[in-house]
């Protein structure tokens, strides 16, 4: 069973902070241009038992819900929908109608996901990731599939 639950302990911070370093470089996430450390949001955090299993980052952006990041370390065991049903409940607890996220053109597994889960396309933010990499350069050029990364796509999803 998957647990989820706000981020409160320092070994439920470094499992995060390990997580965010090998999945992403490290804690730093380039959005929009803006440059965002991971740590100082609101982290939720998926336990299956006691082991970590994945961390989901959001903020509240005026009247949305955002999600900066979301990480299962294991492909489809429910984790991730686990997190985002936990990201869901926060955002109608708090009266916020929309949640976003932005991923990168060359991430079809997240596209696929969000879809699956009622996420719509946005804006497409072309150039974006290039843009980013002059703050972060160690985005890579090509990701997932060998597709070359250039640009955010932006899902939101209408909270009923």
């Amino acid at each position: 069973m998957i647990t989820i639950t706000m981020m409160k302990t320092t070994e439920e911070y470094q499992h995060v902070r390990e997580l965010w370093e090998k999945e992403w470089g490290g804690s730093q996430m380039i959005v929009r241009n803006q440059s965002y450390d991971l740590m100082a949001h609101q982290t939720l955090i998926a336990t299956m038992g006691t082991t970590f299993v994945g961390a989901c980052n959001i903020a509240i952006t005026g009247v949305y819900l955002e999600i900066l990041a979301l990480q299962a370390c294991h492909k489809y065991a429910g984790i991730g929908t686990a997190l985002l049903k936990e990201v869901e409940t926060i955002g109608r607890t708090q009266g916020i109608r929309e949640i976003h996220l932005i991923t990168s053109n060359d991430n079809l597994n997240a596209i696929r996901f969000y879809q699956r889960r009622g996420f719509r396309f946005l804006t497409l933010y072309p150039n974006a990731i290039d843009e980013a990499r002059k703050k972060k350069p160690t985005i890579p050029r090509i990701g997932n599939y060998q597709i070359p990364i250039h640009d955010e796509i932006e899902f939101y999803k209408i909270l009923q």
